[in-house]
């Protein structure tokens, strides 16, 4: 590829290294919700009024700052944030990982690639689900694995 090839090309707006950020971050917010909304549903073991309490605060918290609810509302529209980060991010890696893997070529056709360390193609139909090793040999099976003869 010459220099100039290289340097026309247009870079992605999101980087690898961005994209798995986001979704770390993302799966970082998705785990607080999680532990969050389950210390939140242990108070229903301390009693009704507790749990109605909470609930309570939850509506009411930061009022003078938020509005009623609030909060609740800006903890929604983060979490939706971060599905719509979290999805597009992994379809971003997804789709990277699949060209660079030759599996697609630009125009959407199906390009297998041959793989340079066993001399196959690297498509599903070209790798055998379960392919022996040469440097060892198979366990034998049967009655006279077992010393045991019909």
């Amino acid at each position: 590829m010459s220099s100039t090839a290289r340097t026309n090309a247009r870079r992605p707006l999101l980087s690898n290294f961005v994209c798995k950020t986001v979704m770390a971050v993302t799966g970082l917010i998705f785990s607080a919700f999680v532990l969050v909304h389950m210390f939140g549903n242990l108070k229903v073991f301390l009693g009704a009024g507790h749990f109605n309490d909470y609930a309570q605060w939850l509506r009411e918290a930061f009022e003078p700052v938020l509005p009623y609810e609030g909060l609740l509302w800006v903890l929604r529209l983060a979490l939706l944030a971060s599905l719509a980060g979290h999805v597009t991010c992994a379809a971003l890696l997804w789709r990277r990982a699949r060209c660079e893997r030759g599996l697609r070529s630009g125009d959407g056709r199906h390009e297998p690639r041959l793989r340079k360390s066993h001399g196959e193609l690297s498509t599903p139909a070209g790798r055998p689900f379960l392919r022996p090793r040469h440097d060892r040999a198979w366990p034998a099976r049967g009655p006279r694995a077992l010393g045991r003869s019909h």
